[in-house]
Parts: structure tokens; C-alpha cells; sequence
């Protein structure tokens, strides 16, 4: 059975858009990771943010760096299959 993991995430920046995000898995070979394309969105209490969306091929540990702006930021990740 294929698993495939899905997640949004928000981006607290200022507009323009121009973000990007890579992904890879650290504990075995896997697919890349699939990301869509950015968006912006707007609320009162929080200010101008962005969107995209992940998804992950596999479970497993996945180091994720986002970029903004010459910036980045990264993060490592263990995703596991929920069981009720």
C-alpha cells in the first residue's frame, strides 16, 4: 500500500510571495518530496501569512528546509502512520 503524507504550512512573512521548500529523507532512500505552489492569505490577529502544501512519500525522518528571501530555515521531522 502506497502512504503518502500531507501537511500545510504557514509562512508568518510579508508579501511578496517568493518562498520555496526542499525536502529529503534522512534514514533511507525515498521519492521527492512534492510541494505546491505558494499562497497568501490574510487574518486579522495574525497579519499577512503563506501557504504551500507537502507531501511526503514515506514515513520515516525527513529534513525539510524552507527559503525566503535569501533566508532559510530548516527542520527534521519523524513522521510515523497514524494507528487508531
Amino acid at each position: 500500500m502506497e502512504v503518502r503524507f500531507r501537511a500545510r504550512v504557514p509562512y508568518d512573512a510579508p508579501l511578496p510571495l517568493v518562498a520555496g521548500v526542499t525536502g529529503r529523507r534522512l534514514d533511507a532512500a525515498a521519492p521527492a518530496v512534492t510541494v505546491s505552489d505558494a499562497t497568501n492569505g490574510f487574518e486579522p490577529s495574525m497579519g499577512a501569512f503563506m501557504l504551500l502544501g507537502l507531501e511526503l512519500p514515506t514515513e520515516g525522518c525527513w529534513e525539510l528546509t524552507g527559503h525566503y528571501h535569501g533566508r532559510s530555515l530548516r527542520f527534521v521531522v519523524r513522521v510515523l502512520r497514524w494507528q487508531p
